[in-house]
């Protein structure tokens, strides 16, 4: 049993690799190698808030 999973879990690793290798973005950067987080392409002088909004005619 534990040799199946093995198996199992090696061919997906594989399959991981094969589906991330042809993923690449168009200018041959890998997209694992060039993710810096959510606002990658934000500049400084962007205003960018975090905010929720709360309907509160909803709560009554």
């Amino acid at each position: 049993m534990k040799t199946a999973f093995e198996k199992l879990q090696h061919s997906q690793s594989k399959l991981g690799e094969a589906i991330y290798s042809q993923a690449g973005s168009p200018d041959g950067a890998s997209s694992a190698a060039g993710a810096e987080g959510a606002h990658a392409g934000a500049t400084a002088d962007e205003d960018i808030v975090d905010a929720e909004i709360i309907d509160e005619d909803e709560k009554k």
